[in-house]
């Protein structure tokens, strides 16, 4: 998990950094969530794993992303029940 963990918020920093944050407010947060998920997650694979994984947990661990990213992923493609 050491791996995902570093990739994820490897995405996240340099999500900041593209989108020109200075600070952390909790809608930069958000935002840098959001573009982190976008570049660490293909949205049709998404899909297919979702017809099959029987929870958030093991959705994330197929897509290897943390389950915070893979939150923010499924909220905003409206794909979160």
């Amino acid at each position: 998990m050491r791996a995902v963990h570093d990739r994820c918020a490897l995405a996240h920093e340099l999500a900041h950094a593209a989108l020109g944050h200075r600070d952390d407010r909790p809608k930069h947060e958000m935002q840098a969530d959001f573009l982190a998920a976008h570049n660490l997650i293909d949205a049709d694979k998404c899909r297919e794993a979702i017809k099959w994984a029987p929870d958030v947990g093991r959705l994330a661990t197929e897509l290897d992303v943390s389950t915070r990213l893979l939150m923010a992923f499924l909220h905003h493609n409206k794909m979160a029940s």
